[in-house]
C-alpha cells in the first residue's frame, strides 16, 4: 500500500483556493481533479505500509465509534512513523486527498450531501483533509491525524492483552470532547492516569522524557502533576511508562521532497 505527500505548493493552493474548489470535495468521488486542476500530479510517494483499510462505515455506528475504531487501526498501522513525520500537514493532506479520499468523503457524507454555506462548507473541507488554525489544532481537527495522535497518545505497549485499554475505557460516548481534553487540557491525566507509591523525581523524569512526544512547553507544570499521580490507583506501572520512552534516533526531520 503506497502512502502519499501531498507537495507543499500544491497543499498550499488547494487551501488558498478552497473557497472555489470546496465543491469539488461534494461532487467528484475520483481525486484526478486535483491533478487536472494545479495542471501536474500533486502528490509524491512517501512509503509503502501493509495494506489496510479503515473501519467499516456500513454498520449504523456513531461518528465516535467510527473514530475510536479508527484510531486503533490508523495507529497499528502506522506507529513506525517518527512524531516529525506525524507532524507534517503533507503527510495527513496525502493521506485524506489521496489514499483514503473516497471514504473521506463518505465518512463526512459529502456523497450525499447538499451544498448550503460557502463559508461554512469551505472551513469544514480545510479541517478534514488539511490542517487548520495552526499545527496543534491541525492534529486535533484532521480526520486521520486525530486518529493517530489519540492512538499514540493512548497506547499501551506494556500491555500485552489489550494495547488500547485506555482508549477502550474512554469509551466511543461524547469522543470529540475526551480528545479535545488529549490536545488542550492536561493531557497527562489521561496519557499517564492513576500511579501509586512512585517517587516524584522518578515520575518528573518520565514526565521530561514523555512530554515532548506530545509537543508540550517545557514550563508544564511536572512537580505538580507528579504529585497528583502519587495519590492515584494503580493502573499503569512505572516499568510500563518507561517503556514508552521514545527513541531519538527516528525522530529525523523531512528532507524537502518537493
Amino acid at each position: 500500500m503506497q502512502i502519499y505527500f501531498m507537495k507543499q505548493d500544491a497543499l498550499n493552493y488547494f487551501k488558498v483556493n478552497m473557497g472555489r474548489l470546496y465543491i469539488n470535495y461534494f461532487q467528484k468521488d475520483d481525486v484526478s481533479w486535483m491533478t487536472e486542476e494545479w495542471g501536474k500530479e500533486p502528490f509524491v510517494p512517501f512509503m509503502e505500509v501493509p495494506e489496510f483499510e479503515m473501519t467499516s462505515l456500513l454498520d449504523n455506528k456513531t461518528a465516535g465509534e467510527i473514530d475510536l475504531e479508527n484510531c486503533k487501526i490508523i495507529y497499528e498501522n502506522l506507529k513506525s512513523l517518527s512524531e516529525s513525520q506525524a507532524s507534517d500537514e503533507r503527510l495527513w493532506a496525502g493521506l485524506c486527498n489521496k489514499t483514503f479520499y473516497k471514504y473521506m468523503r463518505r465518512r463526512h457524507g459529502y456523497t450525499t450531501a447538499s451544498l448550503k454555506d460557502k463559508e461554512k462548507d469551505a472551513s469544514g473541507i480545510l479541517s478534514r483533509f488539511f490542517f487548520s488554525g495552526g499545527t496543534r489544532a491541525g492534529f486535533y481537527r484532521n480526520t486521520i491525524a486525530k486518529c493517530w495522535w489519540v492512538g499514540r497518545a493512548t497506547y499501551d505497549k506494556g500491555n500485552m492483552v489489550n494495547h488500547f485499554e485506555m482508549l477502550d475505557d474512554l469509551g466511543s460516548n461524547d469522543l470529540s470532547t475526551k480528545v479535545s481534553d488529549i490536545f488542550y487540557s492536561n493531557p497527562m491525566e489521561l496519557i499517564l492516569p492513576r500511579i501509586n507509591n512512585s517517587e516524584e523525581k522518578r515520575i518528573i523524569d518520565i514526565l521530561d522524557t514523555k512530554m515532548p512526544m506530545y509537543g508540550f512547553a517545557v514550563g508544564f507544570p511536572r512537580r505538580e502533576i507528579a504529585e497528583k499521580m502519587k495519590y492515584r490507583a494503580n493502573k499503569i506501572k512505572i516499568r510500563e511508562i518507561e517503556s514508552k520512552r521514545c527513541d531519538p534516533d527516528i525522530d529525523e526531520e523531512f528532507e524537502d521532497i518537493d
